[in-house]
């Protein structure tokens, strides 16, 4: 098995390639954990509350959202919860 071959990121990807990555990486933490609430004390946790937060901006229709129905329904088909119960 290569590092490639279970997800090693070798290098920062920009934009779609970067935002896939990190979608994989989300599908990884499911089948571990068998959820998508990740500690936001980690780089994965970081992009999950950003996605969240990219959610609100999309609900606003505002210009400097980066999420797209596709994206959205991408993170839903894996069962990512907007709202975080506390």
């Amino acid at each position: 098995m290569t590092l490639a071959g279970i997800g090693f990121i070798w290098a920062k990807k920009k934009g779609a390639a970067a935002w896939e990555a990190r979608l994989i990486e989300l599908e990884q933490y499911k089948a571990v954990h068998g959820d998508c609430d990740v500690r936001t004390k980690t780089s994965l946790g970081r992009w999950v509350s950003l996605q969240r937060q990219q959610y609100k901006l999309w609900l606003l229709k505002d210009d400097d959202c980066t999420l797209n129905e596709e994206r959205i329904a991408q993170l839903e088909k894996l069962g990512f919860k907007w709202r975080l119960e506390v």
